[in-house]
């Protein structure tokens, strides 16, 4: 399955999904919205390839967009060694893969950014969600990752990847196992200080089984991990849990989350134009702390806020009180 060589500076790999629903006020925008998206990954320089199944491969062709499509013997999304393995078939020098449902706002010289701050390490990438009705920003805390640029991945890593089957583009806990594999290998990964990408908010069917599963499946790439190649950048995020085995998903989550977000061993990655630099760490400063103190808010209000958005309300209350108090006693 490989894909055919690339040459663009920069290559993006995705899996479009035909037929997603998206809405603006009353109107349904999905095909648009998708076409939107795809062309400001174009805008900023980006060669694009989608993975998709043979059945939506079909599809996603006739919806003529600019991209290359590559089919997997499979249904349903991606597995994220199966993307890896496309983006390192290409020649680019900068590689990336991204959620198909987001937009890459017009940085300039976007890709020569993240092509020079990519060197020998993971750059992660967060969204801001937006208000179908107004088309306002929504301020709640995303608690995930959206997009990663990377370079030629070393062996180690692509060996890392490819023994998981665990995980596809879009399932739960994906965005937080990825970096983790760079982290194992020794990779710092590195956060933009300002979102990348916008997203228009639509509703979600996340069950709270599917979340626990795959929170099960994390926590035993974690470890898997950890024994093959202890110590290094992964010790440092799985050093703040007393026991991983057993500590409770929602502080594995909001732990692991915490310490990829501040950028282990690595300077956030700056995106803007050159005048903008000395207001970007301004901007980051204030991002970073309206996001914890509305974090802690929701912490005290009741269970976790990613737990709430995932309407995960059936975890029983002796174990979302304990952990609440594994956090405030910084376990």
């Amino acid at each position: 399955m490989p894909a055919s060589p690339t040459s663009a500076i920069a290559t993006l790999v995705t899996s479009v999904q035909p037929g997603i629903v998206r809405y603006r006020g009353k109107v349904e925008v999905g095909t648009e919205y998708t076409r939107q998206c795809v062309e400001s990954w174009s805008a900023a320089g980006f060669s694009i390839i989608s993975v998709n199944s043979p059945a939506e491969a079909k599809v996603v062709r006739e919806l003529g967009l600019a991209l290359q499509v590559e089919e997997i013997p499979y249904s349903g999304p991606p597995l994220i060694r199966d993307m890896v393995r496309v983006a390192g078939s290409s020649t680019s020098l900068l590689m990336g893969i991204i959620n198909s449902d987001c937009a890459l706002y017009p940085f300039a010289d976007l890709t020569r950014h993240l092509l020079d701050q990519s060197r020998d390490s993971l750059i992660l990438a967060e969204r801001i969600d937006i208000n179908p009705v107004d088309q306002s920003f929504i301020t709640n805390p995303i608690g995930g990752f959206d997009a990663f640029f990377f370079r030629q991945l070393p062996d180690s890593i692509i060996a890392d990847i490819d023994a998981s089957y665990a995980f596809r583009l879009g399932d739960l806990w994906w965005d937080f196992w990825f970096p983790c594999v760079f982290l194992a290998n020794g990779l710092p990964v590195r956060q933009c200080m300002l979102p990348l990408l916008s997203h228009l908010e639509h509703e979600r069917n996340r069950k709270p089984e599917v979340y626990l599963r795959n929170g099960e499946l994390f926590r035993r790439e974690l470890m898997r991990l950890a024994r093959a190649k202890p110590g290094g950048l992964l010790s440092e995020v799985l050093d703040q849990f007393k026991d991983v085995d057993n500590v409770p998903l929602q502080v594995l989550a909001r732990g692991v989350h915490l310490k990829l977000w501040q950028s282990i061993h690595a300077e956030p990655v700056s995106c803007g134009p050159g005048g903008f630099n000395e207001l970007e760490p301004y901007l980051y400063y204030l991002r970073h702390h309206h996001r914890w103190v509305r974090k802690e808010r929701h912490a005290r209000k009741g269970p976790f806020w990613f737990i709430r958005n995932l309407n995960h309300r059936r975890l029983d209350r002796r174990r979302t009180m304990k952990s609440k108090r594994l956090i405030d006693e910084g376990r």
